[in-house]
């Protein structure tokens, strides 16, 4: 199968979005009622500004880059937009140039790129069953395969990766739900959250690497973080520590998305924010619909957040430093639910009905 050659690049930016299908996606809320949270501080939030007006003359919609459709995973390295179109794995230029498939499984259930190459989970295979994970070239020719028979490969996310590992949520045979680190070199799987009996069954949902840690949600709106161990002298990661409740949300359900310094959970409706400790909570503002609201990206303690508005969907870029309010749109979907967006330093990128777009932050 012909592709092409990567580019070496640098800063990629964690994907995330709620509400879409599996890949570079969170996952969806999980399973079973949720207990009442323990907040990490007695402050009362503050009540939400108004709600932000449904459109805005000045939300850019951006350029199309191609018109694949049913587009359910984007990722941004350098120059070019890496996608997932049901069975296939296609790449193109920002500028809509050199649009090529890279890679087609029947058995594809999601894909992760980065600056280091192609990921993806699939299917297992009849004698093993459960999911696999394999690593891709730049002209899509298979690395390395490793079959995991006790994962389900239809819950199954690769929902972060750095410089030396992926970073899997996903649901066992069992029904544990549980977290794992792959190592890239060999694809050696490494579980985060081992079986507890207290935490099985509370579910797991919205992880998310940062600052080096892993968080993510139990019970619905139960936030953890997962803190890294570093290596004195280089600073490096070494491996995690155990981990420990940081907050819990008083809505019912925490959409979570975790930045340089702030927290913040939606519920679909409300967004707050928090100290990394947990402290502080304050609410930012509210959507004009139950369910309006998801978490899309972060870069620092900007939060991309997803808005289903009446006209279309919106991009708009919240600054969790600044004091409360909407933010600002960044991109527009008109007449269009958008169903995946990735950042970087300098454009937004987002997939609806009609294909992939780019538009300048």
């Amino acid at each position: 199968m012909e592709g092409p050659v990567f580019r070496s690049v640098v800063g990629l930016v964690c994907l995330a979005v709620v509400g879409c299908s599996d890949g570079l996606e969170s996952p969806g809320l999980a399973r079973g009622s949720a207990p009442q949270p323990t907040p990490a501080t007695d402050e009362a939030p503050a009540p939400a500004p108004p709600a932000p007006p449904a459109t805005s003359p000045a939300c850019p919609a951006g350029a199309r880059v191609t018109d694949d459709l049913r587009v359910s995973n984007v990722a941004l390295v350098g120059d070019v937009v890496f996608y997932r179109a049901e069975s296939r794995v296609l790449r193109v230029g920002v500028d809509g140039s050199t649009r090529s498939e890279i890679y087609a499984s029947t058995a594809l259930r999601g894909v992760r790129a980065d600056a280091s190459g192609l990921y993806t989970v699939e299917l297992g295979d009849s004698a093993t069953g459960g999911a696999s994970v394999r690593r891709l070239s730049a002209s899509g020719d298979v690395q390395w395969t490793v079959s995991q028979p006790t994962w389900l490969a239809v819950a199954t996310t690769l929902f972060a990766s750095d410089e030396t590992h992926l970073f899997v949520q996903t649901e066992k045979t069992d029904g544990r739900e549980t977290l794992y680190a792959v190592t890239k070199a060999t694809g050696a799987a490494t579980e985060l959250t081992p079986a507890s009996p207290e935490t099985d069954a509370l579910g797991l949902s919205h992880a998310q690497l940062a600052n080096k840690d892993v968080w993510f949600v139990r019970a619905k709106n139960r936030v953890f973080r997962l803190p890294a161990t570093l290596d004195p002298l280089t600073g490096e990661r070494t491996g995690f520590g155990e981990a420990r409740e940081v907050f819990g949300s008083e809505y019912f359900a925490c959409q979570l998305g975790v930045g340089a310094r702030f927290a913040a959970c939606t519920d679909g409706k409300s967004l707050q924010r928090r100290e990394l400790s947990g402290a502080n909570p304050k609410a930012l503002f509210e959507g004009a619909s139950a369910g309006a609201l998801g978490v899309a990206a972060l870069d620092g303690d900007t939060l991309f957040m997803r808005v289903d508005e009446a006209a279309g969907g919106t991009v708009r870029a919240v600054d969790l430093a600044a004091p409360p309010g909407a933010g600002r749109p960044v991109a527009c979907a008109a007449g269009q639910k958008i169903s995946a967006v990735a950042v970087d330093a300098s454009r937004v990128v987002w997939a609806d009905e009609r294909g992939v777009h780019v538009v300048a932050r």
